[in-house]
């Protein structure tokens, strides 16, 4: 799988991830299955409560565009793709004026469909 290079701070799926995911496609279309489906975790949030600072929420995202192309490359055709919102973790603490704030962690996944492609 070819890199490209990263744009607006997205870096690309890590091989580690990505090679189980492309030899999992290939044995299910070896196997001559109709459909293939897998998950991605594709961003995840890490947030901090709010305070006088306004620390923003970190947000590290991945691309799946070379695991996409290698998997069509094989001949599965994307046929449907959602995205989850999960959220991990909520911390909270004393804000202004005694008012609790809270911040969110979590992560979206994404959910892939394939079609085995007609040739």
């Amino acid at each position: 799988m070819a890199k490209s290079p990263p744009t607006d701070g997205v870096r690309e799926l890590p091989t580690e991830v990505g090679k189980p995911l492309y030899d999992a496609a290939a044995r299910a279309h070896a196997e001559h299955k109709a459909l293939w489906s897998c998950v991605v975790v594709v961003a995840v949030f890490v947030g901090a409560p709010i305070k006088a600072a306004h620390r923003p929420t970190n947000v590290d995202r991945v691309s799946t565009d070379e695991l996409l192309a290698a998997v069509e490359s094989l001949g599965w055709r994307l046929e449907n793709i959602d995205h989850v919102y999960v959220q991990t973790t909520t911390s909270t603490n004393g804000g202004f004026a005694g008012v609790s704030v809270a911040g969110v962690s979590g992560h979206i996944e994404a959910h892939y469909l394939f079609r085995r492609a007609s040739r």
